[in-house]
């Protein structure tokens, strides 16, 4: 018991090592993905500001240029206050991920090329008409 009380300040630097070291790891890890999706031409920095903006009302259909292929259809249709079975049903997706896949995924699932099927979604959005009850 002496022992551990005479090493206490050595053991919290090791778990503080550590975790350092685990921060550095994750940190190069989310470069590498960030550094991907841009080569990939996935990524475009107005469209995640635009897309992180706080804001509390819906974003209207004629904004719907910022979608991008890297955006989930739960995140597209949050975004624009999409009813869930908007998107699925608007462009006939059957897949069990739906609506947690990227848009991306999706279209290489599907072998479709991502930017031709991230304008499909952008033209279906433009042309969503609620439902006024």
């Amino acid at each position: 018991m002496e022992t551990l009380k005479r090493n206490k300040g050595n053991y919290i630097k090791a778990a503080l090592a550590v975790l350092a070291a685990v921060l550095i790891v994750l940190f190069i890890l989310l470069f590498r993905q960030y550094s991907d999706l841009r080569r990939e031409r996935l990524l475009n920095e107005q469209a995640v500001w635009l897309s992180f903006a706080s804001r509390r009302a819906p974003l209207p259909p004629t904004e719907a240029a910022i979608i991008q292929p890297w955006m989930t259809f739960d995140y597209v249709n949050r975004v624009f206050a999409l009813p869930r079975a908007y998107l699925q049903t608007a462009l006939n997706v059957a897949d069990p991920r739906y609506p947690q896949i990227p848009l991306y995924r999706y279209a290489e699932s599907q072998h479709l090329d991502p930017w031709a099927f991230t304008d499909e979604v952008r033209n279906s959005v433009k042309i969503y008409q609620p439902t006024i009850q």
